[in-house]
């Protein structure tokens, strides 16, 4: 039972890094370019295209990762 327990926390830990990976956005390529122009700030609200499950997917299976925990300490 607890080789299954750990199993099952290994991957669920494996699964919450996946997504958090998927969703998670580069932000180490940086481009420069010589001729700024400068304009006054737009009024224009934009979508969000930012995903509302976000979060979901990156706290449920921690979640769940720390209920095993408790279950395998308890058994």
């Amino acid at each position: 039972m607890k080789k299954f327990m750990a199993m099952l926390l290994a991957l669920v830990v494996a699964l919450s890094m996946l997504t958090v990976a998927a969703f998670a956005e580069s932000g180490d390529v940086e481009e420069e370019t010589e001729d700024i122009e400068v304009t006054d700030p737009v009024d224009d609200k934009e979508e969000d295209t930012n995903p509302d499950t976000g979060v979901a997917f990156a706290v449920i299976p921690m979640v769940v990762a720390g209920a095993a925990v408790a279950f395998a300490k308890k058994h």
